[in-house]
């Protein structure tokens, strides 16, 4: 799985559901940074496995998703989780966004 297919997932799902903060999702569907991630991650075919149920590619897939949110937090040139910076006080669908396409194009 590819990170940056991970992170252009996540775009298309904020554009096409809408952008929320405080929670992973909101009451229309509208998504968190994090929740547009994960969600994208989800659309690609993987699944979070039980601890007895792993799938054969859930490792480098999972890393590939985790290469996804650092590449998107060093873009936003943040020390703070991708929940605590989505969720802070001023910050926009713009602001998300744009360090989504940042990453994409290769970070800071």
């Amino acid at each position: 799985m590819d990170e940056k297919r991970i992170i252009e997932g996540a775009i298309g799902l904020l554009r096409q559901r809408g952008w929320h903060q405080g929670s992973y999702n909101g009451p229309k569907g509208e998504l968190c940074a994090f929740g547009a991630l994960s969600d994208s991650f989800f659309a690609l075919g993987q699944k979070w496995p039980r601890r007895w149920d792993h799938t054969p590619n859930f490792d480098e897939d999972y890393r590939a998703f985790v290469r996804a949110r650092d590449m998107v937090l060093l873009a936003a040139e943040t020390e703070l989780s991708l929940p605590a910076w989505n969720d802070s006080e001023g910050r926009t669908l713009d602001d998300v966004l744009g360090a989504m396409t940042k990453a994409l194009d290769g970070g800071p």
